[in-house]
């Protein structure tokens, strides 16, 4: 079979692999062959120009312009479940039910607790593995796993300063049965994660999806701009509410934004004597003024907007004064300097990005875009 074109495979010693780009037809010397060549002793990366390419397919890669060593691979995350005991856990508001799945094919023994009771887990997980290790003969150690969701992450950081491997499902990644509807209790739900995790630990991928579990810092950063697009939102909705009940009445307001111009109009204008010149300068479409309760419903939104801009204001000097802080505050802080630099990538854009995206370090493409 005929490779694709741009890539070129070698046939030997570990099954070594490199990524040939494409010419540029407007600039034949740009080097666009950017490539990592894989082993199962090192890991490096080539930079090919394709231009210069030899047409012998015995030196395939004669162009080879610099070997950059990267050092050695990253470690596998798979593991012999044979000495594993797989826990999952169903989070709820009201309690915790927990699976003990023990190695081999012993029954999954499932408990309930309150929800919270982190010593009541972490006894009950102590007591069962020591149970089957004195049945087995042989020392085992214990992985739990939870579903991301109400909870967060305050668990799985509390259970790894414990010393218990902890691994977060993404819900939405569970590989499902396609035979229609099944039966769904959390009993059965926790019984099932445990399988998922073993296969997972196993190597397949493809029945779940983890989520990498951030710091307090990490996950404390992204609270700036989320705040902020929730209070922007809040605005938005409150200038819809008033511009909809004004065009009830024949009046329209254009522009995003609510400006002064219409808490002048609501405003009663005085003659010089002191004497009331209109009580509602602003009237509705047929020239009737506005009606009192629909007036003062619209007094009490703008007073409400004007406080959402205030808090709004204070969320950006929080930021401005986290980025320049030099204690830490914000992680990695210089990434968001560095891509504020980039033409049309603003401070609250780059903020966004560093704090959900790169904070992360990515082993290698597939993290930042995996095969769908």
């Amino acid at each position: 079979m005929k490779e694709p074109r741009g890539r070129r495979r070698t046939r030997g010693r570990g099954g070594v692999s490199v990524l040939l780009g494409e010419h540029d037809s407007k600039n034949a010397k740009r080097l666009l062959g950017v490539g990592r060549v894989l082993g199962p002793e090192f890991s490096r990366e080539i930079v090919v120009d394709p231009m210069k390419r030899g047409g012998t397919e015995s030196c395939p890669y004669s162009s080879v312009t610099r070997v950059i060593d990267l050092g050695a691979p990253p470690m596998r995350t798979n593991i012999d479940t044979h000495d594993v005991c797989c826990v999952a856990l169903e989070l709820s508001k009201t309690s915790w039910v927990i699976a003990f799945a023990p190695p081999g094919d012993a029954k999954v023994a499932v408990h309930k607790i309150k929800a919270g009771d982190v010593d009541r887990l972490v006894g009950i997980l102590d007591s069962s593995k020591t149970k089957v290790e004195k049945e087995l003969g042989r020392s085992l150690q214990i992985v739990l796993c939870y579903e991301i969701g109400y909870d967060g992450f305050w668990l799985a950081r509390l259970l790894i300063e414990k010393g218990i491997r902890t691994v977060v499902f993404d819900p939405a990644s569970f590989l499902m049965p396609r035979r229609g509807r099944r039966a769904k209790t959390d009993r059965l739900d926790a019984e099932g994660m445990t399988r998922t995790l073993r296969a997972w630990l196993a190597g397949d991928r493809e029945v779940a999806r983890d989520v990498q579990i951030p710091s307090i810092e990490q996950e404390d950063a992204k609270r700036i701009e989320r705040e902020r697009k929730y209070l922007v939102e809040e605005r938005i909705s409150i200038v819809g509410r008033i511009k909809g009940l004004l065009a009830l009445h024949g009046i329209w307001l254009t522009g995003k934004r609510i400006g002064k111009g219409l808490r002048e109009r609501l405003d009663t204008l005085r003659t010089g004597d002191g004497r009331p010149l209109a009580p509602f300068l602003l009237r509705t479409g047929d020239g009737r003024p506005l009606a009192p309760f629909l007036r003062r419903d619209i007094e009490r939104m703008l007073r409400h907007y004007d406080f959402i801009s205030q808090q709004i204001e204070e969320v950006v000097t929080d930021r401005k004064q986290a980025l320049a802080a030099k204690s830490g505050k914000f992680p990695q802080a210089e990434k968001v300097e560095r891509l504020s630099t980039l033409r049309a990538v603003g401070e609250t854009t780059a903020t966004v990005l560093v704090a959900e995206v790169y904070h992360r370090k990515f082993e290698t493409r597939r993290h930042v875009a995996p095969p769908q």
